[in-house]
């Protein structure tokens, strides 16, 4: 099967890609007790970021239905006139590449603190783009199969870990609940944690290959439920273990977690498969988004084939992560908490929104497209 040759994708192949995809960031740094107040109540701006994701996602969800099957470089055309649809096509292409750059960086931070800690950058580089790029060529169908069967393996070890971790819980963790902190604060940070969902962009590119006998709100609300189910988890579990304090200190809270680890002396040291499952997470995830970018940028420039831009951007990201400072850990999470949530908006949010209303000032004129 070859997206893009009209072979489709099944939902549930969807819902997979995207959910691993997504994940992959709370299994990294369980990004809300980085966000106000970073107390016992973290577990809560989880389970709110969800509404809110689905909220901003509204607009994704239209196009998508009204677009059904069509790729998005090609109704940014029929919107907004051919050089324009153009130009936002070679930007959304240059939102996941960025994205791909950005989390090769959080790869390497990862690998070097915790398991090659005396390898070379540009070591670990080479190793996970020759990887992800061949990935890539060969195609965004074969990533979402092992997608689908990766993704499986990682919602097992997390309710794994959460049980053979439940003699480390401390329940008085969690209370006192809503004490101090207060609803409008943990909406704002519900609202600024949806913000960092540049995945949806992901979901956006994909979801025009999927079969139209599968629903696409059905597969955004199921993706949406599962990710968000297993974020409140990674939450909780690192909450109990380690409390919100400490576990905003750390740079990598779930892995620590993991750590503690010690069934009766028998389960010990067993973090290294949480390991695995991060290091074939993020080659998933870093292939992705190099093969969305690729396709999206063949569906701009009308090439023939993808595949002849994957090598020019794994060089790219190479390149900018080899002559930058970005490694360093400082720098690239003031990113994450400070900047993604901007870039991720103006993408995923602010510009389907545009192009929603381009839609009803147009849409007598988009008769002739069937739409």
């Amino acid at each position: 099967m070859m997206i893009g040759n009209g072979e489709k994708l099944t939902s549930f192949q969807v819902i997979m890609l995207v959910v691993t995809c997504r994940l992959l960031i709370n299994y990294a740094f369980t990004p809300a007790f980085n966000l106000p107040p970073g107390n016992q109540d973290a577990w809560i701006i989880d389970v709110l970021s969800g509404v809110y994701i689905l909220v901003m996602y509204l607009p994704v969800l239209f196009l998508s239905n009204r677009f059904r099957g069509i790729p998005p470089a090609q109704y940014f055309e029929i919107l907004l006139g051919k050089y324009l649809g153009k130009f936002a096509g070679f930007m959304i292409s240059l939102y996941l590449l960025f994205f791909a750059f950005f989390f090769s960086v959080i790869f390497i931070d990862f690998i070097k603190s915790s398991v090659l800690t005396t390898t070379p950058v540009y070591a670990i580089l080479i190793l996970l783009l020759v990887i992800a790029a061949y990935a890539a060529y060969i195609g965004l169908d074969s990533i979402i199969r092992a997608a689908e069967l990766l993704i499986i393996f990682i919602m097992f070890i997390i309710i794994a870990f959460t049980v053979l971790n439940f003699n480390n819980f401390d329940m008085q963790a969690f209370l006192p609940i809503l004490h101090d902190s207060n609803i409008f604060q943990l909406n704002l940070s519900a609202i600024s944690l949806a913000g960092r969902f540049c995945d949806g962009v992901m979901f956006m590119v994909i979801i025009a290959y999927m079969d139209k006998k599968y629903s696409v709100n059905k597969t955004f609300i199921t993706t949406l439920l599962l990710f968000s189910s297993f974020a409140v988890l990674l939450t909780v579990t690192t909450e109990a273990v380690l409390g919100a304090d400490y576990a905003k200190r750390l740079n990598f809270p779930y892995y620590t977690t993991t750590q503690q680890i010690n069934l009766f002396d028998f389960i010990q040291r067993i973090e290294f498969v949480n390991v695995i499952g991060w290091i074939f997470g993020f080659m998933i995830k870093i292939s992705s988004f190099i093969a969305a970018s690729s396709l999206v940028m063949r569906d701009t420039l009308k090439t023939k084939s993808n595949q002849i831009f994957i090598i020019p951007m794994s060089i790219l990201i190479m390149v900018f992560i080899l002559m930058t400072d970005i490694t360093k850990n400082a720098v690239y999470r003031k990113i994450i908490y400070v900047y993604a949530p901007y870039l991720v908006s103006a993408f995923t949010y602010a510009f389907p929104l545009i192009l929603v209303i381009v839609y009803f000032f147009r849409r007598k004129k988009l008769k002739a497209y069937g739409k």
